[in-house]
Order: C-alpha cells, then structure tokens, then sequence
C-alpha cells in the first residue's frame, strides 16, 4: 500500500501542476521526426484548432541533444513554433537505458538542453549540419519495440529559414539556400494552418524561443530497486537545479515538467520525483488484452493496469500500431473519466506519422 507521504507528495504535485492548466487531460507526443518542411504542420494545427488541451511534446534532435547548443537550425525554426503556441510543453528527450546509463552522461544532456534557454536566434547558423532525429547504436532494447530505429540520411538542397525568438512561424529574419545532410521522412499533412498565439512565459525563465518546459527520461526503470530509485531521483533532482533554464509549466510552481517513460506500471515511490510517468507504451492488441484481463477478473476494469486510482493524475498512456478504424474517443473517454493525465495514440510503432494528433485532441475536448 503506499505509504501516507507519497499520498501527501501526490496531493502537493496535484495543486501545483494542474490548478492552472486548461485541460485535466492533454497530449503526449513523442515528436521523433525531423522538424523540416512540413513534417511537424499537424502538431501545429492541432495547437492551433485545440488551444484548452495541453501538449507535452517531446524533441529528440540526436537520441538526446546531441553535443551542443543550440540543436541544428531546423530544430530551432520548430521548437520556437511550437514555443508560440501557449498550450505547448516542449521537452527535451533523455535515454537513461533503465538505470545502467552513466549519471554523468545524463546530466550533460540536461547541461545542453538547458542551455538551450540562452540561445539567441540572431546567431542561428542555416549551415548546421542535421542528424538522424534518432540514431541509437542499434534498436532500443526493450524486447520487441525498437520504438527509435535510426532513419537513414539523405543529402538533399533545402532553403533554410531562421525564426526570430518568441515569434511565430511566420516571421523570419533571414533565408539561405545550403546542401545539408538530412534524415529521409515520411509523407505527412500538407495542412497550412499558421501559429495563432504567443508563448507564456512564468517571470523566473527567460524563454528565447527554444527553452524547454522540462525533461523525458526514457528508458526508465520501474523496479523499487534502492539503486535504481536513487539513480532516477538523482537525474530528476539535477533537472529540478536548473529550473530557471526551464520554463515552469505554470505560475504556480518554478519546477520544470520530469517526465518518466518505463512503458509499464513503477513502483508507487517513482511518482515522488516525477511529475508525469508513463504507465503504459505499447501495441493497441496489448492494449485491449490488457483491459480483457482486467475485465475477467475485477467487477470494473482498470484504465491502466498496476497503477493505483490515485496516481492517474500524473499518469500517461502512449498506445502505437492502432488500426486505421478504431475509435479514438472509447479509450480516450475512459481515461479523461478516470482523470489520467496524458494520452496519445497512433497508427504507427514509432511515431513517425503525425495524422492522429488532431483525432486525439478532439476526443479530449469531446470526452
């Protein structure tokens, strides 16, 4: 049973993190394509079309930040675009390797993308070489979902276009036609919607278009293992230090959004450092036999299966591979009813189709 502090910690991450937000349930994207022509213009007119639900969006210049600061001039143009828009939460992609990564390794990338917040957009370079949004050595390994395969590279001439900060998309400061080296994507919507709204920014950040709203630590253990508790409370302590790099997500609280992705059910303390954590990632077929199980077994079935009712509020839900005619709204509507936080589903097994992002936006806003 969890212990009468971790229910006190819930209550006091419940008030600060949602008594201000639109929606008691928003979006999570992992956006792990390469933010370049229209690649990300569904994400943008799902902003645009759903302004009262929230979006944690989560960027993933290189498996990680790569080594430096600011990420290649693509990334820059998309994450102050989606910085324009006020119910976007960008966050900055961390792999932790379920605990065996180096600590070392892991405060570095949140060293990078903190700095991120300092970035001035006048010295963007369009020259910047681009990399594989995602380039692990190898599939990642949990068992069954290589979720990041790595996307080949393309040489390819392309007009690059530097975003002034905390503008929208549709003012630029300068245009130059360079050769760069660029993953090959998949077709996407063509949509033509414009950035509408300006960013928020809580008066302890200083947000120049590309400051991220917190950390996603994926790969994340879900044992209670003492080691392993200690490695993620320590990972997420280090974000919580450089909270004024980050832009809080609302004016309630200076701490940045630390999202935990084990794709599973944690131990109950793992919800004491972290904001959001997400329970399930996996197939739609795991999905349904999932709630089956739950069915045959308990009078009402569980909307996420091992996580205890209270912790729904800081609880996530990431469904792939979901067939083209499935109903969005039924899995949606059980989870907004039982008060989960974030949702996504897709058609796809790594996120790199974006046409479902709208149909889960409607289904919140009509749940």
């Amino acid at each position: 049973m969890p212990s009468l502090t971790h229910y006190l910690s819930l209550a006091g991450l419940a008030v600060n993190y949602y008594a201000s937000l639109a929606s008691a349930t928003g979006v999570i994207l992992p956006l792990y394509t390469w933010p370049s022509d229209s690649t990300w213009e569904p994400v943008y007119s799902a902003l645009a079309a759903y302004p009262d639900v929230d979006f944690y969006v989560i960027v993933n210049p290189n498996s990680g930040p790569g080594t430096s600061s600011p990420p290649a001039s693509d990334y820059v143009t998309g994450v102050e675009t989606l910085n324009s828009y006020a119910n976007a939460h960008t966050l900055g992609y961390v792999r932790v390797n379920w605990a065996n990564r180096d600590i070392g390794e892991v405060k570095t990338d949140i060293d990078i993308y903190s700095q991120w917040a300092s970035y001035d957009s006048a010295t963007s370079s369009s020259s910047r070489k681009k990399r594989s949004p995602c380039n692990h050595e190898g599939e990642n390994s949990y068992t069954g979902n290589p979720w990041h395969t790595n996307t080949p590279w393309t040489t390819l001439t392309r007009t690059s276009t530097s975003t002034a900060a905390a503008t929208t998309s549709t003012s630029t400061s300068s245009s130059t036609t360079t050769t760069i080296s660029s993953p090959t994507l998949p077709s996407t919507s063509t949509s033509t919607s414009n950035p509408s709204s300006t960013p928020t920014t809580p008066s302890t950040t200083t947000n120049t278009g590309i400051t991220l709203s917190g950390i996603f630590f994926d790969e994340a253990p879900q044992s209670s293992s003492t080691s392993e508790l200690s490695y993620m409370q320590e990972a997420a302590d280090y974000v919580k230090s450089k909270s004024t790099s980050f832009a809080a997500l609302n004016t309630n609280t200076s701490t940045p959004a630390i999202v935990f992705n084990p794709g599973t059910a944690p131990a109950t303390e793992y919800f004491d450092y972290a904001t959001h954590i997400v329970d399930f990632e996996s197939t739609y077929t795991a999905w349904l036999d999932q709630q089956q199980e739950d069915s045959s077994s308990k009078t009402a079935a569980a909307v996420i299966e091992g996580v205890d009712s209270g912790d729904y509020s800081q609880s996530a839900i990431i469904i792939n591979s979901v067939p083209q005619d499935v109903d969005y709204g039924a899995v949606i509507d059980a989870a907004v009813s039982k008060g989960v936080a974030l949702v996504y589903l897709t058609t796809d097994f790594d996120y790199k189709t974006l046409e479902s992002v709208g149909k889960v936006a409607a289904a919140i806003t009509e749940a």
